[in-house]
This record gives C-alpha cells, sequence and structure tokens, in this order.
C-alpha cells in the first residue's frame, strides 16, 4: 500500500475501534458518533487528541466555539426527524467536550449556547457556517470532509466574508 491508502486504512480502523459499540439505530449514539468522527479529523489536523485541546484565546475564541455549536446542530439535523431541544444541547455538549475534555467541555457549550440566545454576532454567524459546512459535505457539494472548527481554528475566512 502507498503512504496515504496506509494512513487511510489506520484512520478507518482507529475510527471503527473508537465507534465499537455504539447503537447506531439510536439517533443520540449516530449523533455522537457523527461529531467525534468529524470532530476528531479536524483535532487531528490540529496536532491534538480528542480532549485535549487547550480552551484558550485560539481554540476557545467565538468563532472557534460557534463553529462548534454548528457543526452539533447539523450533526443533530442530520440524525433526527424532530429535534427538542434537549437534543441540541446533548450534541452541542458532546461537540465541546470531543474538543476540550469532560473537565470544561459542558461548562464552555452552556456559555456558548448562552452567547448565542444573547445574539452574539460571532459566535451565531460561525454557527451558521459551521451548519452549512456540514450541510454541503453530506450533500456532496463540498469535496472534503467538514472542515469548519479546523478553519476558525487556523484563521481561515468564513464563506461569508
Amino acid at each position: 500500500m502507498n503512504g496515504q491508502s496506509d494512513k487511510t486504512l489506520a484512520l478507518s480502523e482507529e475510527m471503527s475501534r473508537a465507534l465499537a459499540g455504539a447503537d447506531m439505530s439510536d439517533p443520540a449514539q449516530r449523533t455522537a458518533a457523527t461529531l467525534f468522527v468529524v470532530l476528531k479529523s479536524q483535532l487531528d489536523m490540529l496536532g491534538f487528541r480528542p480532549g485535549t485541546v487547550p480552551f484558550d484565546a485560539r481554540f476557545g475564541s467565538d468563532r472557534c466555539r460557534g463553529a462548534l455549536m454548528g457543526t452539533a446542530v447539523a450533526a443533530v439535523r442530520g440524525h433526527r426527524e424532530a429535534p427538542e431541544r434537549e437534543h441540541y444541547i446533548d450534541a452541542i455538549v458532546a461537540a465541546f467536550t470531543v474538543v476540550f475534555g469532560e473537565a470544561i467541555g459542558r461548562a464552555r457549550a452552556l456559555e456558548t449556547i448562552e452567547a448565542s440566545a444573547d445574539r452574539n454576532e460571532t459566535v451565531n454567524a460561525a454557527s451558521d457556517w459551521a451548519g452549512q459546512d456540514m450541510i454541503d459535505t453530506w450533500s456532496d457539494t463540498s469535496p472534503s470532509a467538514p472542515t469548519a472548527y479546523y478553519r476558525a481554528a487556523t484563521g481561515e475566512r468564513m464563506f461569508d466574508q
């Protein structure tokens, strides 16, 4: 095998191990699995393992937090017919936990939900951007995997800027 195929195979095996035991018929577990897979690949590109990203000015900015929230919201919408408020909250908390870990993920997720409700323009614009990133990927209008959190953390421009 060549280098890229080896890397893809190793990533596929790692994802399979990480998701072993997930009941994919359960929308909550399917959403959590989607978030793990989508965010893990972005964390790999940033050089972090799940749950180890520092919550600092770079990785915990309004833009990054909005990107995580939008990714989670899109995942819920993709896996539930009639999502309820708690489904969104659970998914947002899960996304933040995948990135920042259990110790601070939940608190930062709830702060972000509050910032969105308070109409924080940066959080909400990044959330919309990340949600569209997920939709574009799922509808095959994007050539790659969702990367909104990665692009927010590396300072790349959002779609509408």
